[in-house]
């Protein structure tokens, strides 16, 4: 979370930001450190919430319903119904599953890690297409825009499923969202 941190109290410095996330039992509790960070609902990750989002979102490979709920989804949706959001920040892969319900908000996916990858060197070639099935479709969302943290990452996400993204330091700028990424240079 780290890095997430740095990403939310940049953009933070320019905009109000509000914050759903989800906390593993080793994490602390994420204390926002600049004004205008709003947690509006802290998931606690368990056994137990990782079975429930296999079994609501059972088609797909399960590394990316662990992170589902359909409560939280519902939450979601209260809240972008009630607020104008300019921008909503998906962080993991394992949360784009929530950005395919607003396909004209404009979207940063921020991959941490390519899982047909990770998944590619431990399960075999059926479990491996179905990562990628999977994967490729979150990342194909409407008005999105894609970070990752290396350009080897970059590279297999242009060659695995087509789509340009984009390499960042944790650093995203502000206004980031209100560009076209294609048309701009490093």
């Amino acid at each position: 979370m780290k890095f997430t941190k740095a990403i939310i109290e940049n953009l933070a410095q320019n905009n109000s930001i509000d914050v759903v996330y989800f906390k593993n039992s080793d994490e602390s509790k994420y204390e926002p450190l600049i004004e205008g960070v709003r947690i509006l609902v802290k998931i606690d990750v368990s056994t137990l919430s990782r079975i429930k989002g296999i079994i609501q979102r059972p088609f797909g490979h399960p590394v990316f319903s662990v992170r589902f709920s359909n409560s939280i989804r519902k939450k979601i949706a209260t809240y972008m119904n009630m607020n104008h959001y300019d921008l909503l920040f998906l962080d993991h892969s394992q949360t784009f599953i929530y950005g395919l319900d607003y396909p004209d908000v404009p979207k940063i996916l921020m991959s941490h890690d390519v899982m047909c990858q990770r998944i590619e060197r431990t399960h075999g070639k059926m479990i491996t297409w179905l990562t990628k099935k999977t994967e490729k479709k979150y990342m194909s969302q409407k008005n999105s825009y894609i970070y990752t943290f290396s350009t080897k990452d970059k590279q297999i996400i242009k060659n695995e499923y087509g789509i340009d993204s984009y390499v960042t330091c944790g650093n995203i700028d502000p206004l980031a969202y209100k560009v076209i990424p294609q048309n701009v240079d490093n």
